[in-house]
């Protein structure tokens, strides 16, 4: 793959009808995870870009970022906008770089996120259901997570 390529890219805000679905290596869209990501995108929006390539035709190319897609668009609707880093390559460099996507993309542990959850908690003065909300969890998610808390190393 061209290392020039790999990290160079034009970031845009796409609407999400201008998308197609790509060569995702990844089949299998937990329902729980995305209706944890939909909670997400509808509280804070999209966070990072997904990264898609140009077509001929004028529409772009998922690469990396179906889940985020999926969930703007149930947010959203079809002509929501959505973040997106351009990248010109070839089918192959293509694949290359949704393998590495989905790969590299390993979830956080619930220890991590109970760190996280609990920064979020302390920032909300201590109100469980703020903090769920900035979080897009639901408030039982944030307690099991807190949870996570008082367990010992």
């Amino acid at each position: 793959m061209n290392a020039e390529l790999a990290v160079n890219g034009v970031l845009m805000v796409l609407k999400l009808n201008q998308l197609i679905r790509g060569r995702n290596p990844r089949t299998f869209f937990d329902p729980q995870e995305m209706s944890e990501l939909v909670d997400s995108v509808r509280a804070s929006g999209i966070a990072q870009p997904i990264l898609v390539r140009p077509l001929e035709d004028g529409t772009y190319r998922i690469i990396a970022g179906e889940r985020r897609v999926r969930a703007a668009t149930e947010v959203f609707g079809e002509d929501g906008d959505i973040p997106a880093l351009v990248r010109h390559c070839t089918t192959d460099e293509e694949d290359v770089l949704s393998l590495i996507e989905n790969v590299d993309r390993a979830a956080m542990s619930g220890a991590e996120e109970a760190e996280q959850a609990n920064r979020v908690l302390i920032r909300a003065k201590g109100d469980k259901v703020e903090a769920a909300a900035i979080l897009g969890w639901n408030p039982d998610k944030l307690m099991r997570r807190l949870a996570l808390m008082q367990l010992t190393p």
